[in-house]
């Protein structure tokens, strides 16, 4: 009868308001319970019942003290439990269920800063992240989300820690949170640039760009990349970063020509060239010579277009004028047998 009589002693001192006094008891209850594994769907019916209610009191006990901070300081004079994660949660989904939305996710968001290298981590930071959507709280939603991708990155500390299994998980989550961050920094640039606040657009498409970059880098075999890369692209150019504003439209031009933008993506790379011009003769000379490869490597991917004979005729006149004359008359005899 030992542990039934650990519990009802813990429900004692709780049903006497001695609330401190009973975490002791109901800790010795569950340490005599829960499994390695801290699945309680390894217990018996009634050895789970008296865990699961054991663990309901905890929580209730928590929330009546400081939260979270109580289970921190009250298993530093106890001892750290192996099956810390339950304690933590059973108070976040006891919050949830009182619509204390934002207690509920900087409970889970305590767990994952306290023991950050736990497998639970990753787990509990995304919980944080739904109950502050449930509330609400748009803007912890965009910190969380950012806090997220940068600690659990692939390749990063974290991933390469866990199993394939939690990477799994990891990577749908990275996805979506990429995604969902470089286009809300893409709203905001171009709601700023409609406001006429320049200097906040090119900040926000910076932002967001730095979001498509590390969805591409993170997912290199993904069917979206195509249309992330075209979107970096777009961030950048928009951000005034012109060199690799060109290099991301000819990625997606003649890496992903099948693309519906791809045609679209090699022109705009040609007339970016433009705003690398500087004045200074010899620099302008290699600009004005990458942009003809640009145009006849356009045109010889997508000689359907409508903008092709155009660019070709461009081409072929740059290189008469730098006395490139051999092939100058190879592009104009190219757009004559069109």
């Amino acid at each position: 009868f030992y542990q039934n009589a650990l519990y009802m002693h813990g429900w004692s001192q709780f049903k006497q308001e001695r609330y401190r006094a009973s975490i002791k008891s109901f800790t010795e209850t569950l340490d005599n319970l829960i499994p390695p594994s801290n699945d309680l769907d390894e217990l018996d019916r009634g050895e789970k019942e008296l865990a699961t209610d054991s663990l309901r009191v905890l929580a209730v006990v928590f929330s009546y003290e400081q939260g979270e901070e109580t289970i921190a300081s009250v298993y530093q004079s106890l001892g750290e439990r192996y099956y810390s994660p339950l304690l933590y949660s059973e108070l976040a989904e006891l919050y949830l269920s009182q619509e204390r939305y934002r207690d509920s996710a900087d409970t889970f968001k305590a767990y994952a800063q306290r023991y950050p290298t736990s497998y639970e981590a990753h787990e509990f930071h995304y919980r944080s992240i739904q109950a502050y959507e449930k509330g609400g709280f748009s803007m912890e939603v965009i910190a969380e989300k950012e806090s997220y991708v940068t600690r659990y990155a692939v390749n990063g500390n974290y991933w390469l820690m866990v199993d394939d299994a939690t990477r799994e998980k990891l990577g749908s989550e990275l996805k979506r949170y990429l995604g969902e961050l470089a286009k809300y920094y893409h709203a905001l640039a171009q709601t700023s640039a409609d406001d006429g606040d320049e200097s906040a657009a090119i900040t926000f498409y910076g932002s967001a760009g730095s979001y498509y970059l590390a969805y591409i880098n993170s997912f290199p075999n993904d069917p979206q990349l195509a249309h992330m890369t075209f979107m970096l692209a777009e961030s950048l150019y928009e951000a005034r970063e012109y060199r690799s504003a060109i290099d991301a439209y000819e990625r997606v031009a003649y890496l992903y020509s099948d693309f519906n933008k791809a045609a679209d993506a090699g022109y705009t790379a040609i007339t970016s060239y433009e705003n690398l011009l500087s004045g200074d003769k010899e620099a302008d000379q290699w600009v004005e010579r990458e942009k003809i490869s640009s145009e006849l490597q356009f045109a010889n991917y997508f000689p359907n277009d409508s903008r092709a004979p155009k660019v070709v005729a461009n081409a072929s006149q740059s290189l008469f004028e730098l006395s490139e004359y051999e092939q100058a008359s190879s592009a104009a005899k190219t757009l004559t047998v069109w």
